[in-house]
């Protein structure tokens, strides 16, 4: 009996060894496969993260700037995106010292742009080469995230905002919109023909007040 028990043994510690490491091997094998799983359900999500549908039409404030070309410009913005219609009031640093104020209007199914100067009342009449570009998250575009403007360490401090991305051969965009409600915060376009620009949004009020900030003056005919 003896002789059998420490014979059988170095079985018996073959045995014990090989079911540890048979419980070490799959509770490793079970912790890799949670944490692919976690990592594919992450996304997954962000993949389906749903598009929110920006307003259509609006009017606010907005501040374009192009570092390469030492521009900015500080508007009022009319957006109509149903009839693809912008129109601003410009006041226009140039050089950072010249100041200009303008009204501007693109109408892109007629392929018109108005360059109105209020101060000499003149008006400057161009064709619209390029394509209407809406301030909304494109089709294909990526979703980056979800982040706060701000804190919520205070009530009402905080924006809670979505950032999206679409990257092309032919041109690079970036937005950032509201949560709630979709209103384009920041955008950054760029492509060969206009180069980079920077666009901040702010006092967006959905609607047009005035429909005739559309309409051309008289002696731009």
């Amino acid at each position: 009996f003896f002789f059998f028990f420490f014979s059988s043994y170095p079985f018996l510690f073959i045995y014990q060894r090989s079911n540890f490491t048979n419980f070490f091997f799959f509770n490793n094998m079970k912790l890799s496969i949670a944490v692919i799983l976690v990592v594919a359900f992450a996304a997954i999500a962000v993949s389906a993260q749903q598009k929110c549908e920006s307003p259509t039409v609006w009017e606010g404030r907005q501040l374009v700037n192009d570092p390469t070309k030492n521009f900015a410009r500080s508007s009022a913005v009319f957006y109509d995106a149903p009839n693809e219609r912008i129109a601003t009031i410009d006041e226009i640093f140039a050089d950072g010292q010249n100041r200009t104020f303008y009204h501007t209007i693109l109408n892109h199914p007629a392929k018109k742009m108005y360059l109105i100067d209020i101060t000499k009342k003149t008006c400057e009449t161009r064709t619209i080469d390029f394509p209407w570009r809406q301030y909304g998250i494109p089709a294909n575009a990526t979703f980056f995230g979800d982040f706060e403007i701000g804190s919520d360490a205070v009530p009402g401090a905080g924006v809670q905002i979505q950032r999206w991305g679409e990257h092309r051969d032919d041109r690079f965009w970036e937005g950032t919109f509201t949560s709630i409600g979709c209103l384009p915060v920041h955008d950054i376009f760029f492509d060969k023909r206009v180069g980079v620009v920077h666009t901040d949004f702010f006092d967006l009020v959905l609607g047009i007040s005035d429909p005739n900030v559309f309409v051309p003056p008289p002696f731009c005919n």
